[in-house]
């Protein structure tokens, strides 16, 4: 599932620059590293340079050209390497 607002704001708490912050992971559909930039927007947040996926307590990224590809989480994604939120 596309991360939710709570996710956001978990990331968006740890930002060091003033609205703005950045999560670097490897897309898990072609495994090239993607920094996704999550922005405060007077209508909640918006995203740059890909998606993030949140699954339980797992966060996952994918860079923006896979997700135009197939904008579905992959099945696999339980053997691609996890980050914490």
């Amino acid at each position: 599932m596309l991360i939710g607002l709570e996710g956001l704001k978990k990331i968006f708490a740890d930002a060091s620059e003033c609205g703005i912050a950045r999560t670097r992971h490897n897309c898990i559909d072609c495994g090239f590293p993607v920094e996704v930039e999550v922005h405060k927007t007077l209508g909640g947040y918006g995203l740059l340079g890909g998606v993030l996926y949140e699954i339980g307590d797992c966060l996952y990224a994918k860079c923006a050209d896979c997700y135009e590809s197939d904008p579905n989480l992959n099945s696999n994604f339980d053997s691609l390497k996890k980050v914490f939120l």
